[in-house]
């Protein structure tokens, strides 16, 4: 954290930007360009992505149709995510209103075996629209789904979603947790056994591999991080928000 940002916390005036900056995300796509097609990088480590399909573009989110329009980022940095003891976190902010079987906010996998991969997703189940899921898969060993039915999120406003998995190194046990709206959710163990490589592109507000899955709403401020959050990281977060 730099002078700049030390003192803005000292006055208890962080912004949110500034905020998760502080917690060292490997990319933070803040997704409120107007014109374009590259959805820029403000981590400070040029891992820029790109629109797909000509989503609308607004300084308050990129509205997505939930048929063709999704965030490609190119960067093989995100492959470690498919590493046996590799914590990660997917951050993001967004609000829908349509009822969907599966819609997407990141997911990151292999191409070349589709059951391995990890995605944060919504989801209706048990009849519950707007249910969340953080969901871990290795193929021939198993799976996790961190899932969340107890509020109907599928609303119209913003909602702050967090998906991440801890490991032992990373400072907990192997587990896969989700947040909503600063608050933890779900936790289930996930010990991964093997490594894989991820090589598809991570994507936001897609399913690349049949059926293949998008989301229908409005996405903002990005974040994904080679490291787990703490509770008080993820609940700053949310109670930073300035927009």
């Amino acid at each position: 954290m730099g002078a700049p940002q030390q003192a803005l916390l000292m006055l208890g005036k962080l912004s949110y930007n500034a905020t998760v900056l502080a917690d060292s995300p490997a990319g933070f796509w803040q997704l409120n360009e107007t014109s374009g097609t590259t959805a820029a990088d403000s981590s400070g480590n040029s891992r820029d992505g790109t629109y797909i399909g000509s989503p609308t573009l607004t300084t308050t989110g990129v509205v997505l149709n939930g048929t063709s329009q999704y965030i490609d980022i190119a960067s093989s940095f995100f492959d470690a995510i498919g590493n046996s003891n590799q914590a990660y976190t997917f951050e993001i902010w967004g609000k829908w209103t349509v009822d969907t079987s599966v819609a997407i906010f990141f997911d990151k996998g292999d191409a070349n075996a589709p059951a391995e991969f990890t995605q944060l997703s919504v989801k209706n189940i048990s009849s519950v629209p707007g249910a969340l899921q953080c969901y871990a898969n290795e193929a021939g060993i198993g799976s996790a789904t961190a899932q969340y039915t107890g509020s109907s999120s599928n609303d119209g406003v913003y909602h702050h979603v967090v998906g991440q998995r801890r490991v032992t190194t990373d400072g907990g046990e192997e587990t896969l947790s989700l947040y909503l709206d600063g608050i933890s959710r779900a936790n289930v163990a996930w010990a991964q056994v093997n490594s894989y490589t991820s090589t598809d592109n991570l994507l936001i507000g897609a399913y690349p591999i049949g059926p293949i899955a998008f989301f229908p709403g409005t996405l903002f401020k990005a974040a994904v991080y080679m490291h787990s959050l703490t509770d008080a990281q993820v609940l700053a977060h949310y109670q930073a928000r300035d927009w």
